[in-house]
C-alpha cells in the first residue's frame, strides 16, 4: 500500500513537472512565478485529495481551475508584455525625444560626408527610426533594446574619461554621448521586474551589437587595417540571426549568438596584436561584447522555446 502511494507521489510531482514547463514554454514567466504557480497548483491538489478525489481526478481538477498551459500563458501575455513592462508615456516621449536627437545628428554626419555616403550613414539613422516607431507605440521589445545599446555607449563614454584618446573628438561624438546617456536614465529598469528574462536577452544582444557592426565597418572601409573582413562579416550575420532568434523567443538563437561571440574573440586578438592595447582596455571594452553574447546565449537557450513566435514582436 505504501508503495502504490509512493507511485502515485511520483506520478503526481511529474504530471506537475509537465504542466509546469508547458507554462513556462508558452510564457516567459519568471522562476518566481513558476514557483508560485506549482505551489497553488499542488495546494489545489492535495484539497481535493482530502475530499476523497483520486490522485489523477484531483490533478484534472486542479488544472482545470487553474487553466490549461495554453489559456495560462495566454493571460499572461495579455497581462504583461514579452520583454518589458511599459513606461510611463512621460518617461516613453522624453526618451523618444532623444532617439529623434540621436537620429537627426546621424543624418547630419550623412549628409556633412555626401556625396560619399557609405552604407552604415544610411543603416544608423534608419534603425534609430524603426526603434523610435517601435518606442512610441510602445511595443514591448523596444525598451530593452534601446537599454542595451545605450548602456554600451553610454560605458564607452566612461572609459574615454579612463583612458583618454589621443586627438579630440568632433562634437557629433559629445552629442551622442549626451543622448544615450539620458536614454539609460530614461530607460533603465529601475524594478526587477521590469524586463523579463528574454527582454535582458535583448538587451545584452543590443550592448554588443555596436561594437560587432563598427568592427564591420572598420574592416571594409580600412583595408589595411587589423581587422578581417570575413570574420567582421560572419560575426555581424550570426548575431542579426541571434537577434531575430531572440526577439521571436527561439531556443535556436543561442547558437548564432556564441558565433558572434567566438568572432569578436578573434577580432580583440587582431586588434591586441596590431596595436598591443593595454590589457585593461581590451577587458573593460574589447571583451564586454563577449560577456554579453555569452549572457544571452545562456537565456535565450533556458527560457527561449521550440518553435519560433512571431507573434511576440507585437506583443
Amino acid at each position: 500500500m505504501e508503495r502504490e502511494d509512493d507511485d502515485r507521489d511520483a506520478a503526481l510531482d511529474a504530471a506537475i513537472a509537465r504542466y509546469r514547463a508547458d507554462v513556462a514554454e508558452r510564457a516567459a514567466l519568471a522562476a518566481t512565478d513558476l514557483d508560485e504557480l506549482e505551489d497553488h497548483l499542488r495546494a489545489l491538489v492535495d484539497d481535493l485529495r482530502a475530499a476523497g478525489r483520486t490522485c489523477d481526478a484531483a490533478f484534472d481538477e486542479a488544472v482545470r481551475r487553474l487553466g490549461e498551459p495554453r489559456a495560462l500563458a495566454r493571460e499572461y501575455r495579455r497581462r504583461r508584455p514579452e520583454f518589458s513592462a511599459p513606461a510611463p508615456r512621460a518617461t516613453t516621449w522624453s526618451a523618444a525625444t532623444l532617439v529623434a536627437g540621436l537620429i537627426a545628428v546621424a543624418v547630419h554626419h550623412a549628409f556633412r560626408n555626401a556625396p560619399v555616403v557609405g552604407l552604415f550613414d544610411v543603416a544608423w539613422p534608419a534603425m534609430g527610426a524603426v526603434l523610435f516607431v517601435a518606442l512610441v507605440t510602445r511595443l514591448s521589445w523596444a525598451r530593452p533594446l534601446l537599454f542595451g545599446f545605450a548602456a554600451f555607449s553610454a560605458h564607452q563614454t566612461v572609459l574615454r574619461l579612463i583612458f583618454p584618446p589621443p586627438v579630440s573628438l568632433p562634437l557629433e561624438i559629445h552629442l551622442y554621448e549626451v543622448g544615450f546617456v539620458g536614454l539609460v536614465l530614461f530607460l533603465a529598469p529601475w524594478r526587477r521586474d521590469t524586463f523579463t528574462a528574454p527582454g535582458w536577452a535583448l538587451a545584452l544582444c543590443a550592448s554588443a551589437f555596436a561594437v560587432v557592426m563598427s568592427d564591420l565597418e572598420t574592416a571594409r572601409s580600412w583595408t589595411d587595417g587589423p581587422l578581417s573582413v570575413a570574420p567582421a562579416t560572419a560575426g555581424a550575420i550570426l548575431l542579426l540571426a541571434g537577434l531575430a532568434g531572440v526577439a521571436t523567443r527561439a531556443r535556436w538563437a543561442a547558437v548564432p549568438l556564441l558565433g558572434t561571440a567566438a568572432m569578436q574573440v578573434t577580432a580583440i586578438l587582431e586588434v591586441r596584436a596590431a596595436y598591443y592595447a593595454p590589457i585593461g582596455y581590451t577587458l573593460l571594452r574589447a571583451a564586454l561584447p563577449v560577456y554579453a553574447l555569452l549572457g544571452a546565449a545562456v537565456i535565450a537557450w533556458r527560457t527561449g522555446r521550440t518553435r519560433v513566435d512571431l507573434g511576440a514582436l507585437v506583443r
